[in-house]
């Protein structure tokens, strides 16, 4: 479960961080739309986010690093969970999340929210389980083809839950 989870979480680090350094621009302009902080900031942290994603993507890799990816990767979700809060707060629901890049719009909702504290707990019990993974080329195997389904019901559950809105229905 373990190995599963890391390839689970890691891909979704690794898509965000994706998204925010091939679509920076649209992303800055995100960051400025939620004013979470001064606008000249905003600007400032597409990359730094997206930097801290791809480390956390090889902090899933390598089990020496279990304690600082936990810490970070949970910190990184909450923040994510508190800048939609305060939005949904403060009446602002029609703004895009970016959850999935910038063409698939998630509005802020609270579902929003509970999804990144799953994704949060989902990172603790990774954090927690390490250790108690079976090793081998078989347990990767198995954890692969685990991590995939994962992946792929994840995404099927975002687009359910949260509401996808796509463009071209309108």
């Amino acid at each position: 479960m373990h190995n599963a989870l890391s390839i689970m979480l890691g891909w979704q680090f690794l898509v965000a961080a994706y998204h925010k350094l091939s679509e920076r621009q649209g992303y800055q302009e995100l960051i400025q739309a939620w004013q979470i902080v001064p606008s000249f900031i905003g600007r400032q942290l597409v990359v730094p986010l997206a930097a801290v994603e791809l480390l956390l993507v090889v902090g899933f890799v390598f089990e020496s690093l279990v304690l600082i990816t936990t810490l970070v990767g949970a910190g990184l979700l909450l923040l994510y969970a508190a800048a939609i809060s305060i939005n949904i707060a403060r009446g602002r629901r029609e703004l895009n999340c970016g959850c999935s890049g910038l063409l698939r719009r998630y509005p802020m909702t609270w579902r929003l929210v509970a999804r990144n504290l799953l994704l949060v707990c989902l990172t603790l019990f990774w954090g927690s389980s390490a250790g108690e993974t079976p090793h081998g080329w078989a347990a990767w195997g198995a954890a692969t083809g685990l991590g995939l389904l994962f992946i792929v019901t994840w995404h099927a559950m975002n687009d359910i839950m949260l509401g996808y809105a796509d463009p071209d229905d309108n």
